[in-house]
């Protein structure tokens, strides 16, 4: 029944749902692609906030023109990196106090 039920959701993936698997060396080399990576970051970032209990947080994420710089940063240190990994990576240093940490549950 599993397996019915995941495979039957497969068929609903929209274009931009498997963006987080391009590799920055891609998402950086194709300015088209850029706003789209921008969204699906944005909404992977309130993905995260909202599965970490932050609920009252989600689509409040401060300085998050500053966190896509990094993301930005990050894929052109690491281009073979996809852009989920890049962009967790980020996420993570917000936790971590880089940006502004998320303290309010």
């Amino acid at each position: 029944m599993i397996f019915a039920l995941s495979s039957a959701t497969g068929g609903a993936e929209t274009p931009g749902s498997r963006i987080g698997l391009i590799k920055c060396e891609a998402w950086l080399a194709n300015p088209a692609s850029a706003r789209d990576g921008e969204n699906w970051i944005h909404g992977f970032w309130d993905g995260l906030v909202q599965g970490l209990g932050y609920v009252n947080r989600v689509g409040q994420i401060p300085y998050s023109d500053a966190m896509l710089d990094d993301v930005r940063k990050t894929c052109k240190d690491r281009p073979s990196s996809t852009l989920a990994e890049s962009a967790f990576l980020t996420f993570e240093r917000m936790r971590q106090g880089a940006f502004t940490p998320l303290t309010e549950k």
